[in-house]
């Protein structure tokens, strides 16, 4: 985990909410949300996993944020799911919830944005969204088949994945944004 405290916890939820703050109309255009609420740091957050609400007409849905930086390019094609599945703050757990019955809130939606500047502006970006329930049942199988740990990245401290095979191994759920001057250029959605 030594590259990964380079970047703390408190810089990283910092620059998560600042790209929240100044991007909730983008936020909207990617999710199909009429608004956003920021729930960053709060307990609902260290408990469900969820950094954001958003409004859908009268329903509303968590989402967990992932924010990069412009200097990690070559990885603006891939999101990550932080923590260890064996520690109880993994965030596996949270996306597991989607497909049990329980009254437990969970994120409906990862949304990982690749590319974001200090300002939190996009000015060359991949946004990659998933429905976690459509997560969860590809995760399911990685893990009835032991090949979870192989996208495990022990530097990040964070499962990794690369939006084209888990877009592949889905029928439905998974999408990439290319947004260019915080405007969507074009979506490839499954």
């Amino acid at each position: 985990m030594k590259g990964y405290n380079k970047f703390p916890f408190e810089e990283r939820k910092q620059y998560e909410e600042t790209f929240v703050e100044n991007n909730s109309a983008l936020i909207e255009e990617l999710t199909g949300a009429s608004r956003v609420f920021d729930i960053s740091q709060t307990p609902m957050d260290k408990r469900s996993g969820v950094d954001a609400i958003l409004q859908f007409d009268r329903g509303l849905s968590g989402v967990a944020l992932r924010i990069r930086k412009p200097q990690y390019k070559k990885f603006s094609k891939r999101f990550t799911i932080g923590h260890h599945i064996s520690q109880p703050n993994s965030q596996i757990h949270c996306i597991l919830n989607s497909t049990n019955d329980s009254n437990v809130f969970y994120p409906h939606l990862v949304l990982q944005v690749n590319g974001v500047d200090e300002e939190g502006y996009c000015k060359e970006c991949y946004a990659i969204m998933l429905q976690t329930n459509v997560f969860a049942n590809y995760l399911k199988e990685l893990i009835e088949t032991n090949t979870l740990e192989d996208y495990y990245n022990t530097v990040l401290n964070a499962y990794e994945f690369e939006f084209t095979e888990v877009f592949t191994q889905t029928d439905t759920g998974v999408d990439l944004f290319h947004i260019q001057n915080n405007n969507i250029k074009y979506v490839k959605t499954n």
